[in-house]
């Protein structure tokens, strides 16, 4: 909210020791308010909590003070706010950056995001389109047609591959394929929008629990990007360690992929996926 840092030198000497009242219009007949002090060097300090009142109560609660918080800051008033906050920062011993400002909301938005309802099933041939799609939103080197569709061609029982809806929309994809004794997890990916919700942890999950019903007696394995940190986080939270690395794995970057991979469990494999470290909600 506005502060009483546009006061000219003559007003602070004026003010000092009274208290001056910040107000911003908080839209919905209410507005902000909260006291302040100058002390005798000009110094802005605050005199008590910020609150939300109805505007015909300003009066009633302000009365003949002193108010501010309609005219815009002057760079002398900004450069004397900057000198107060590296004041304080330095009085407090402060190791972080003393300018930067982090705002006090005074209640909560009237509008939240929506939250996903995200419903997995398995994929088909005719999912493609929106399959390349997806991945065309994901990826700055995506996956071809061709390559969607030998996998949503093979075998049943060797492949799994599902896809997230969130309604009508597919929010997320993730493929894997028998590769001899073990799985290999090919893709997983999210919509960006659809992000730090959950998908990408729901999607490994149940490529997890449905490669190990349809018999798993290594492990599994993926590659991933070595700077893709969240998506190596997410994947550590299933049990999967770096094993490797594959040099310029990435041609489009040259950038190298990491190896991971998850040992099978000799039992115990839904206990474990369930009360596991959650690593839903992180970023793939």
């Amino acid at each position: 909210m506005d502060s009483p840092f546009a006061l000219s030198a003559d007003e602070v000497v004026e003010a000092a020791g009274e208290p001056i009242w910040s107000v911003l219009d908080a839209r919905r007949g209410e507005a902000f308010a909260r006291p302040f002090r100058l002390d005798k060097d000009g110094q802005i300090c605050p005199d008590g909590p910020m609150r939300a009142v109805a505007t015909g109560d300003l009066d009633t609660l302000i009365g003949a003070a002193r108010r501010t918080g309609h005219d815009a800051p002057t760079p002398q008033s900004l450069a004397r706010a900057a000198r107060q906050m590296l004041s304080d920062a330095e009085r407090r011993g402060d190791s972080g950056d003393p300018l930067l400002v982090v705002p006090g909301y005074g209640r909560e938005p009237d509008a939240a995001p929506r939250r996903l309802r995200v419903r997995l099933r398995e994929l088909r041939v005719s999912d493609i389109d929106r399959l390349v799609a997806l991945e065309h939103r994901c990826f700055d080197s995506p996956w071809s047609r061709g390559m969607y569709a030998e996998e949503l061609n093979r075998p049943d029982g060797d492949a799994v591959r599902l896809g997230a809806e969130d309604g009508d929309l597919l929010v997320g994809a993730a493929v894997a394929a028998r590769l001899g004794d073990s799985w290999h997890i090919l893709n997983v990916m999210v919509d960006p929008a659809s992000r730090r919700q959950g998908v990408a942890g729901q999607l490994v999950r149940e490529i997890l629990e449905r490669t190990s019903e349809l018999g798993v007696q290594e492990g599994w394995t993926l590659e991933v990007r070595e700077r893709n940190d969240a998506a190596i986080a997410l994947y550590e939270g299933f049990g999967f360690v770096n094993r490797g690395r594959r040099p310029g794995y990435y041609a489009e970057t040259g950038e190298d992929a990491l190896v991971m991979w998850r040992v099978a469990p000799s039992d115990g494999m839904e206990h474990e996926l369930r009360s596991g470290r959650d690593a839903t909600g992180v970023e793939a």
